[in-house]
């Protein structure tokens, strides 16, 4: 299929790259968060809170807990915003010329798309800079690849989450 063989050091390469890609970007996201958390006291006591309230005094939290913290949802969300675990996202080739927001591009051309800059566009995200948990409340954007504006971990039939 590959048109060579694969050796057992290429197999313990390609894994190591998948352990580390995967514990690093997961790493990265967590300090981010908490960075946040400590720059934002605020938003922390109100996170403090509703975990309060929903777990109690629980030694187990099982994922019926896990939905009803709506705010803790929001922060997760804010996060992934403002530092997405990849900043660029998988590259694309195009399939034929296009011309798009005055540029031309021949086909066959490889694309990057910039999920940092678009998250933090202020014409599409108010006040873009700042940690608002806030504005994902009562709304639909989610990190599932549909919503273009908000899209940490890429977009489409290609997303990197499912």
């Amino acid at each position: 299929m590959l048109g060579f063989e694969l050796t057992q050091e290429d197999i313990k390469g390609i894994l190591a790259d998948m352990f580390v890609g995967g514990t690093d970007t997961a790493s990265t996201g967590m300090a981010w968060l908490m960075t946040e958390l400590v720059r934002n006291p605020e938003v922390m006591k109100k996170a403090q809170e509703e975990v309060r309230r929903v777990v109690g005094k629980k030694s187990k939290i099982g994922m019926e807990d896990i939905n009803q913290m709506e705010y803790l949802k929001c922060v997760i969300k804010e996060n992934l915003r403002l530092h997405p675990p990849i900043p660029l996202l998988v590259p694309r080739q195009t399939s034929e010329s296009i011309q798009l927001g005055g540029y031309h591009s021949p086909a066959k051309v490889t694309v990057f798309v910039n999920a940092w800059a678009i998250q933090r566009d202020p014409t599409l995200w108010d006040r873009p800079e700042e940690f608002i948990p806030e504005r994902f409340e009562n709304n639909d954007i989610d990190f599932k690849g549909q919503d273009f504006q908000f899209s940490p971990f890429g977009t489409g039939r290609r997303v990197v989450l499912e």
